[in-house]
């Protein structure tokens, strides 16, 4: 279709589309996060044509605000550092899922990432410590991570494996999401474990232990500071909170 053929109609029609089933390529629905980005990238798109004296005017604009999709903030979940200790105690039907999410507590590694996670990845630093050397699939960029030693007690045996062989070798990603559930009502946390909630975890820990927000990006892989900076505002509302907790003296 040609660019002047992208009508206020045509707008309605295709966030219609957004909106149904069947809209991601797995015949699912598309999360409100993502609807967002499609339509705002279509309307950067209808200003550079705007720019490019292609069309007179954006078409979007003559949508009203409520017909346009709204950013949707989500709540981002974390363990604290007792109820890792607590999925740390439980076991999981899979090894490879309950050392995995541990190992990416303390790393803030991705599941696309550590499920790529090869032995030549982790190097040996002269000083005898280790750190995680690899490329971010999402962002194609290198990390370079300290792995602690809460890190590496959740790295398995490495065997006869050679510098090619994958660290977890997992099975199946589609029953990850069935064991994690699990293992978190085993261990006695309400909260809707996902794998990415390793990663939340992660950022969160260390600057409620001290990290400050440039180390913490740079363990993340973030490219953008801002990316990191939700996650001190979590910390916080953290701190608020113990503080909050103190009981209070009665007056003098």
């Amino acid at each position: 279709m040609k660019v002047k053929d992208v009508t206020p109609k045509f707008l309605r029609g295709f966030l219609k589309y957004l909106n149904s089933d069947g809209a991601n390529k797995y015949g699912g629905r598309l999360c409100q996060e993502t609807i967002y980005t499609y339509f705002t990238v279509l309307s950067i798109l209808m200003n550079k044509a705007v720019r490019l004296e292609m069309i007179p005017a954006n078409p979007f604009h003559k949508l009203s605000q409520s017909e346009k999709p709204q950013r949707w903030t989500k709540k981002r979940e974390f363990l604290t550092m007792e109820e890792v200790e607590k999925l740390a105690k439980t076991e999981c039907d899979d090894w490879r899922v309950k050392k995995a999410f541990l190992f990416c507590c303390f790393t803030g590694v991705r599941y696309i990432d550590v499920s790529r996670l090869k032995w030549k990845h982790i190097q040996k630093l002269a000083d005898g410590e280790y750190q995680l050397d690899m490329t971010q699939k999402k962002t194609e960029e290198p990390v370079y991570i300290p792995l602690s030693a809460n890190a590496m007690k959740w790295l398995p045996e490495k065997g006869d494996n050679g510098r090619e062989n994958y660290v977890f070798q997992f099975r199946d990603r589609s029953i990850i999401y069935k064991y994690l559930q699990d293992r978190g009502k085993r261990a006695g946390i309400e909260k809707h474990l996902i794998f990415h909630m390793s990663r939340h975890t992660c950022a969160t820990l260390l600057l409620y232990y001290g990290a400050d927000l440039y180390t913490v990006s740079k363990i993340l892989g973030h490219t953008l500071i801002k990316s990191t900076q939700i996650y001190a505002k979590v910390v916080d509302s953290m701190k608020r909170k113990a503080v909050d907790n103190i009981p209070e003296l009665p007056a003098l």
